[in-house]
């Protein structure tokens, strides 16, 4: 026999074996899922005996997507799942006779993350907080025992939570090496959850930082706002590992990462200035013109898109609301100082120029009196200011509507002169791979859109507008399905302040379009004056523009089918999210109604007696079973001058919340709520409800009279 013969027979043996490989590995795949939707993870070793045949399914044949996805999704659902149980087991074990308060867990929350700059990077582990104490009516042998069990039970079932970490980890990374772009995002947004939650472990970081090494790059394009949104990130691994992959980023596609990196190296958190600064500077290494002209732009729009006479107006309203609704005389002065700064910097353009010349001399005038106030306490010094703020306010606003069109050269000529032909793509239109959609030049003439119009009679509109009663149909179909989708959609954002001037009404397809999502995630709903009690817009101008049937037809339906797309995706959706809610922009938002609840909670840690210093110590304290975690550290507490480790960890929580602005302690109360959202459980937390109970339940609150009539008269209830 021949070579040839012998090399052609060894090959079709391999195909022959490589083949019966993938029909083995499709038949382990088909059993782990037969197994997974029938029992779903009743208990361990069910969860157990289904990872065994995923993991037999990617072992017999490394290329197949579909068994190290479903392994990856499978391992991230059970870190999801031994998630849950800590906290019913937390729950469990709370005392029914004193219920916490939401200070109580808000602490928990914001402490959990805590730096330690002391210690070496392989010990700044987040441990979850452990369950309260027990009853104290026990005995107190009996209250030792149910004391250890408890610890016990928190241990194990962190452990198996942070080991089923590891493997999600990897699993997620090969199936997007496989993937091929397909279902790459969802599966990115996996990984990005797991990262930011755990990735201040050792061994999930090592996982994290091998498998970067595997990916494109360019995977990471699509989540850039997801990434730069924790480039602040208090967890030194966590941030540590988002810098070096921002690096590589801006190496490669500096064009991707430019215009998002700008906008967070201007922050007002220092920690996320400074972060995104970092990056920048290595950005200037090698795209030094970009990153410069980037900059110029950047400042230029953000003069156009807010002038002077604006930032008066609005500044001015909310001064008046904080010194005479708020009777708040320093939050009135911490507003006006950044706007009097400004013109005390003088003009650099035609359109401030304009400005000084008609109101410097009032402005100046107030700043003055403010300042005499400042060392007098003399309240006819503020009555005098505000004389004059109220007149330059009327002059303002009677002029506002008058700005219609703005010329480039009267409100930035550094965009009419120098902004020609330059390396910076136009934002949004970068694809890698392809040449650039470069600027080269910006429109001289800019129109300002008025988007405040109010129709009262939506139905007519619906009716005049259309040539034939097919065209009128098919508009008042869009009209109720547009309608649907953004009431679910904005039910999950918390998305508030719905009154008629934010709602827009497409005329040719009839189709609702929403404008203005600054009042998000149930700020509306929890604001001291006039909260919103309705999910969503529902008044009976709305209604009557539906169908015969009216919300019980086409809008119903349509609301169920989206809440259960949303449901099935709620992974990528609670991903994306956090990208908003981490956000400095939204969060000092969000936090305004919120600084004197965590002044409170910081002051009932550090001011707690010697008495509960010593009840505090009797609770499980235990760190996971790792190999980045010093096991003697549990059994022995070792005293420094006096001072226990978890006093000085006690110490070191309190400092961490004092130093932080609260975005950590909001972010989590936020994602709880859209999770509680997603998953039915917003109405009773122990008691999941349906997709069609939860609209119905969401129906009736948006109609409810008793809710409508406590909406502030701008929002136009009776519409």
């Amino acid at each position: 026999m021949t070579s040839t013969s012998l090399s052609t027979s060894s090959q079709v043996v391999n195909q022959r074996e490589q083949r019966l490989r993938q029909l083995i590995s499709k038949c382990y795949l088909r059993i782990g899922s037969w197994q997974h939707e029938m029992f779903g993870m009743a208990d361990d070793i069910i969860l157990s005996e289904i990872m065994k045949n995923y993991e037999h399914a990617w072992t017999y044949d490394d290329s197949n997507y579909k068994a190290w996805n479903a392994y990856a999704v499978l391992n991230y659902d059970a870190v999801s799942y031994f998630k849950q149980r800590i906290q019913e087991l937390s729950r469990s074990s709370q005392p029914q006779q004193t219920p916490p308060s939401p200070s109580t867990l808000t602490v928990d929350a914001a402490i959990s993350p805590t730096r330690q700059p002391q210690s070496p990077p392989s010990q700044q582990q987040q441990i979850p907080p452990p369950p309260p104490p027990l009853l104290p009516s026990l005995p107190p042998q009996q209250q030792q025992q149910s004391l250890d069990a408890s610890n016990e039970a928190y241990r194990l079932l962190t452990q198996k939570m942070i080991h089923c970490t590891i493997p999600a980890v990897k699993g997620l990374f090969k199936s997007i090496v496989l993937s091929k772009a397909k279902h790459c995002l969802q599966n990115t947004l996996r990984l990005l959850t797991l990262w930011f939650e755990y990735g201040q472990y050792r061994e999930v970081y090592d996982a994290i930082t091998e498998g970067n090494k595997t990916v494109p790059v360019e995977v990471w394009l699509h989540v850039l706002p997801q990434l730069i949104a924790r480039i602040d990130s208090p967890r030194p691994l966590v941030h540590q590992l988002i810098r070096h992959l921002l690096i590589d980023v801006g190496r490669q596609h500096p064009q991707a990462l430019i215009y998002p990196l700008v906008v967070a190296s201007k922050s007002v958190v220092r920690e996320r200035e400074v972060a995104a600064n970092r990056v920048l500077n290595n950005m200037r290494e090698h795209s030094h013109t970009l990153v410069q002209q980037a900059l110029v732009v950047s400042e230029e729009l953000i003069r156009i898109s807010i002038l002077w006479h604006e930032k008066w107006h609005e500044g001015l309203e909310e001064a008046s609301r904080q010194y005479f609704g708020d009777r708040s005389i320093a939050g009135m002065i911490e507003t006006l100082e950044p706007l009097h700064a400004a013109i005390e910097r003088g003009s650099t353009t035609l359109n401030e120029r304009t400005f000084l010349d008609s109101y410097s001399t009032d402005l100046t005038q107030a700043h003055e009196c403010i300042r005499r106030y400042q060392r007098t306490k003399d309240q006819r010094e503020l009555h005098q200011a505000w004389d004059l703020y109220h007149q330059v306010f009327k002059r303002i606003h009677a002029q506002l509507p008058n700005i219609t069109s703005l010329e480039l050269d009267y409100v930035s000529p550094r965009l009419a002169t120098h902004c020609r032909d330059l390396e910076l793509a136009v934002p949004g239109t970068y694809e890698p791979h392809k040449p650039p959609i470069t600027i080269r030049n910006v429109q001289s003439h800019i129109t300002v859109i008025t988007s405040k119009q109010r129709p009262r009679k939506i139905t007519k509109i619906l009716w005049h507008k259309s040539s034939s009663a097919e065209i009128w149909l098919d508009r008042r179909s869009n009209y109720t399905r547009s309608l649907a989708v953004m009431s679910m959609v904005g039910y999950i954002l918390g998305l508030g302040d719905r009154h008629p001037s934010n709602l827009m009404l497409d005329r040719a397809s009839g189709k609702v379009v929403h404008i203005d999502f600054g009042d998000c995630f149930e700020v509306a709903m929890t604001r001291e004056k006039f909260p919103e009690k309705i999910p969503f817009r529902l008044t009976r101008m709305l209604r009557k523009a539906m169908e015969v049937t009216g919300i019980d037809g086409t809008f119903r339906m349509t609301c169920e089918h989206v809440m259960d797309v949303l449901r099935k995706n709620r992974d990528s959706l609670m991903a994306v999210l956090e990208a908003f809610v981490h956000d400095p922009l939204l969060n000092w938002r969000l936090l305004e109604n919120n600084t004197n609840e965590q002044n409170t909670v910081i002051s009932t840690i550090s001011n707690r007696s010697p008495q509960t210093s010593q009840q505090q110590q009797q609770q499980p304290h235990y760190q996971p079973h790792l190999s980045t975690v010093n096991e003697e550290d549990n059994e022995h507490e070792s005293t420094i001058g006096g001072t226990t480790q978890q006093q000085q960890q006690q110490q070191q929580n309190v400092q961490y919340l004092a130093t932080q602005p609260g975005r950590t302690i909001r972010a989590v109360e936020i994602m709880n709520r859209v999770r509680e959202k997603l998953t039915g459980s917003d109405f009773h937390r122990d008691q999941p409800v349906d997709i069609p109970t939860q609209v119905e339940l969401l129906i009736k609150q948006a109609t409810s009279h008793e809710n409508l009539c406590q909406s502030y008269i701008g929002w136009c209830p009776f519409w």
